[in-house]
Order: C-alpha cells, then sequence, then structure tokens
C-alpha cells in the first residue's frame, strides 16, 4: 500500500521547462532567463530556475500552490528572498507581480501573451518601484 501511494505520487509528476531571451531598448542590453517548473500535485508546484543566464546568474528556487487562473508563489526571487503572484487573464494573456529583496525592495511586473502553445511574448519591467534602476524588456519565451 505504501509503495502504490509512493508510486501514485511519482506519477503524478510533470514537468515543464521555459527559456527565454529579453531585450531592453533603454538599457541596450539583452538577458536570457531558463527555468523548470515541477507540479508536484494538481494544486502545487515548484520553480527552479536562473536569471540573467552568463551576466550575473541568480537564482530562483521558489514553492507555491494554485489553479489555472490563480497562483502564488514564496522563496528566492532573482537570489533574494521573496513572494510572487500570477494570474490570467482570458486564454492568451498571464499576469506576474514579484516582490523581493527584503533589504532594498524590489518590484517586477510581467506579463505574457501567448502566440502557440509553447511560444508567448514577454514584457518585463524590473524595479518598477526604484527610478534609476527601473528596465523593461521585451521578448520572447519558449517551453518545452
Amino acid at each position: 500500500e505504501k509503495a502504490n501511494k509512493m508510486l501514485s505520487k511519482v506519477n503524478s509528476l510533470s514537468a515543464e521547462t521555459n527559456f527565454e531571451v529579453l531585450y531592453s531598448p533603454d538599457a541596450e542590453k539583452y538577458q536570457s532567463n531558463a527555468d523548470i517548473k515541477i507540479n508536484t500535485s494538481p494544486n502545487q508546484f515548484a520553480v527552479v530556475g536562473v536569471h540573467g543566464i552568463g551576466d550575473s546568474n541568480k537564482g530562483n528556487l521558489q514553492i507555491g500552490t494554485g489553479d489555472d487562473r490563480f497562483d502564488s508563489r514564496l522563496g528566492i526571487v532573482e537570489g533574494k528572498p521573496g513572494a510572487g503572484i500570477d494570474t490570467k487573464l482570458g486564454n492568451q494573456m498571464r499576469f506576474s507581480v514579484d516582490v523581493y529583496d527584503p533589504n532594498d525592495v524590489r518590484v517586477k511586473l510581467r506579463t505574457e501573451y501567448q502566440l502557440n502553445p509553447d511560444t508567448f511574448l514577454v514584457g518585463q519591467t524590473d524595479s518598477v518601484n526604484k527610478e534609476p534602476d527601473r528596465s523593461t524588456y521585451f521578448g520572447v519565451k519558449h517551453t518545452f
């Protein structure tokens, strides 16, 4: 019975890998990010990834809960403690807010528009609450 429970938990695991390339016209710089979202149950998940690949390499490690319309996350965001929420607006649009770095609070806003099942247009503004550090990026995300 215990073995069957453990096997059913293992069988319920699923993962989605994301890779994106973003560009900031104001800062004239690129940003590459990747993550893996591991669904541990229908309503619980973990996110493991890297922000700023090849540049700053900041880690993301978060646990979350939610459904098809609304998720909440808690853990490490860009190498700092933080939290985030994601909501789906309609069938193709997703909006996210991350708040992180308790010593120098940062807010990141993000929108994704689904072009096809695996490809998204992305708009992201980092450090919305910090005028000199604010950067807006546009790009493409692909899921595997």
